[in-house]
Parts: structure tokens; sequence; C-alpha cells
């Protein structure tokens, strides 16, 4: 803010020097206004135009020490006269001062629903975040239990084929043993004479029978 000059009070406050200086300044004047009456008309225009002209009017009488009450009362007036200036200074300043502030609150209203319009963003995303995790751990649950059905079924299928394993080894060695069996009943020679005996036996049978069948057959023709 600029600053204020204001003239004080007290430069009307006379000095002594300048009563003398008044007073010869009368004295001179009384001497210069009675010109010899024997001077013409044109002396007297002369004299009138070459007289110094008063340099000021009549002062007034020395004035009366300023009492503490006038001091005050100066004192009040030019608080009064600087008050004053400020004021109208400051009058001057607050509409700006005043349109200051009122952007500074439309900017803050703005920030304000700035910041609730993000809030609510961010609650919203939350709730979508909550929901996706929700949904995550569902599927979660589900794969897993996917998984221990698919991994209780691969178990019950392996001890089954683990069975029908041990089950097939066991007819294996069951048959490797009959055939080891075979193998030695082909091996000794006492089988093979009583083996090739049974069959001439059964050879001889078969020729007798038929013998005796076409003697009969020839005897009924007879």
């Amino acid at each position: 803010m600029a600053a204020l000059f204001v003239q004080s009070r007290f430069a009307g406050l006379k000095i002594e020097d300048d009563d003398h200086n008044a007073i010869e300044n009368q004295k001179s004047k009384k001497n210069k206004s009675n010109p010899p009456k024997k001077l013409d008309s044109a002396k007297k225009t002369k004299s009138s135009n070459n007289k110094p002209q008063p340099l000021s009017k009549k002062r007034k009488q020395k004035p009366v020490e300023a009492t503490s009450e006038q001091w005050e009362m100066w004192k009040q007036k030019d608080g009064e006269i600087v008050d004053g200036n400020f004021e109208t200074q400051m009058e001057e300043t607050v509409p700006d001062e005043v349109i200051t502030r009122l952007q500074f609150a439309e900017t803050l209203e703005k920030k304000d629903k700035e910041i609730s319009a993000l809030k609510q963003q961010i609650i919203s995303l939350k709730e979508e975040l909550l929901t996706v995790k929700s949904r995550n751990k569902k599927l979660c649950n589900i794969l897993g239990q996917g998984e221990m059905k698919d991994k209780a079924e691969i178990l019950i299928e392996v001890e089954r084929l683990r069975g029908m394993q041990s089950e097939m080894t066991a007819e294996l060695a069951s048959l490797h043993t009959d055939l080891e069996k075979e193998r030695s009943k082909n091996a000794d020679p006492r089988n093979k004479d009583k083996r090739h005996g049974t069959r001439k036996k059964s050879i001889r049978f078969d020729v007798s029978s038929e013998a005796i069948l076409s003697k009969d057959s020839s005897s009924g023709t007879s």
C-alpha cells in the first residue's frame, strides 16, 4: 500500500521572528503611504509603480501559546485525517480482496466436488474389487474340488489296475506252473510208452469190433 503524506497541523504555528518581520513591514508601509504633497501626479504614478507591493496582508496579533488541550485536539485531528485517508484506500482495495476471496471460494468448491467424486469412484472400485475377489475365491474352491475329485478317481483307477495286475500275475504264475508240469510229463520216456500202448490197444479193439460187425451183417442177409 502506498505511503500517505499528510500535512501536519503544526505547520500553521507562528514563530517569533515572523512577528518581528511583520512589525517592520508595517512601519515601512506607513512611511511609504504618506508621500510629500509637492510631487506631481506623474511622480505619484512613477512612485506608485516603483513602490514595492506589500508582501502579505496585515498579520494577526501574536497567538496565544497552545495549551495541552489544543495539542491533543490537533493530534486527534491529524489522526482522524490519517485514518480517513487510510480507510478510503482500504475501501478502494477491499473490492479486489472480495473478488479474490470469491474466486478462491469457487475454486475451493470445485476442488471439494472433485474430491467427493474421486471418493465415490474409489468406493465403487473397492466394491468391484471385493466382488472379483469373492468370485476368484469361489473359482479356486471349485477348481480345488475338481482337482481333488479327479485325483480321487485317478487313485481309484490305479488301485483297480493294480488289483487286475496282481490277478493277472497270479494267473500267469499258475499257467507257468502248469506248463512246467506238462513239459516234465512229456520229457519222461515211461509216459511216452504208456501213451503208445493205449493207442495200440484201442486200434486192436477197433479192428475186432469191425470184424464182428461184418459177420453179423452177412448172417442176417442169408
